[in-house]
């Protein structure tokens, strides 16, 4: 948020890329945040990895309290999320599907504005009770299947 004398203007969030030529690893504990400030949206992370990508941050991807857009069940103006890697995989010593934790993990940090999920190689799954919602969604799995169960997906008009 800037603020001159009684004037204030909100800031959007910006933009985080990250790219690995060979694994990606982001760790429990770390904190990526492209957060708007004001009346101002999200920003947009993008990761690619020429390997897996292993996703354990926590993602800030939420408008600020003014921000213009998302409706329903999603937070205003949040952010957009890109992942192009060889493959999604599970965080070390983790069980749960990669995808149905990345998607958690999204909403939990309000990318509601649009997201795209490239893996080359594997299956991109959804479990059932998962909600993957953004205003955009786009899922491609190069050699795999994309399997999602019921309504796990939505997009807001």
């Amino acid at each position: 948020m800037i603020s001159i004398g009684n004037q204030s203007v909100g800031t959007s969030g910006g933009s985080i890329a990250i790219t690995a030529g060979e694994n990606l690893a982001l760790n429990h504990g770390s904190l990526l945040n492209v957060s708007g400030a004001g009346n101002a949206a999200g920003g947009s992370l993008s990761l690619a990895a020429g390997g897996s990508a292993t996703i354990g941050s926590t993602m800030r991807g939420s408008g600020g309290a003014g921000a213009a857009g998302g409706t329903g069940e999603t937070a205003p103006g949040g952010g957009s999320f890109s992942l192009d890697a060889g493959a999604l995989a599970a965080g070390s010593g983790s069980a749960a599907n990669p995808l149905t934790a990345l998607v958690a993990a999204l909403s939990a940090g309000n990318f509601n504005d649009a997201v795209d999920l490239r893996v080359h190689t594997g299956d991109l799954h959804l479990n059932a009770g998962s909600l993957l919602s953004a205003n955009v969604v786009t899922l491609t799995a190069d050699t795999g299947k994309v399997r999602t169960w019921d309504r796990s997906m939505s997009t807001e008009p």
